[in-house]
């Protein structure tokens, strides 16, 4: 691996580990009890949206520094990923208007989305092994 592309999937790390703690944080203020529109859970909210936006970024650079079959791999992941999120997303949305799940967060999907994907680049890669 080439220096440029060290640096730019360590930039991709820092990305992910920065968008982790801000949605930990987020977490935190809403289970402890600060209420929606408090100034500590809106900063929170807004570090969150902007440190998934620099997580775009980062993805973005290191997608176009991928060879082929790199790319065929992460294509196939998204590929997996993307209707099992619409699925899940789906699923809670209709099974909460029925009353099951009621107690469930729509905002915990930021979670399911990042294990589909990891799932999927898991198969992706054993596939193409």
């Amino acid at each position: 691996m080439n220096t440029n592309r060290k640096k730019q999937h360590r930039l991709l790390f820092v990305s992910v580990a920065l968008t982790v703690l801000t949605y930990g944080v987020h977490i935190y203020l809403r289970v402890t009890g600060h209420p929606p529109g408090d100034p500590m859970r809106t900063a929170a909210t807004l570090a969150l949206i902007a440190m998934f936006a620099f997580y775009i970024l980062a993805q973005i650079r290191v997608f176009r520094g991928m060879d082929e079959f790199e790319r065929q791999v992460h294509f196939m992941a998204l590929a997996i990923a993307f209707p099992s999120s619409f699925l899940g997303v789906l699923a809670l949305g209709f099974l909460r208007a029925e009353g099951y799940l009621a107690g469930s967060d729509p905002r915990d999907l930021l979670g399911l989305m990042g294990l589909t994907y990891a799932a999927g680049l898991a198969l992706a890669w054993r596939r193409y092994r």
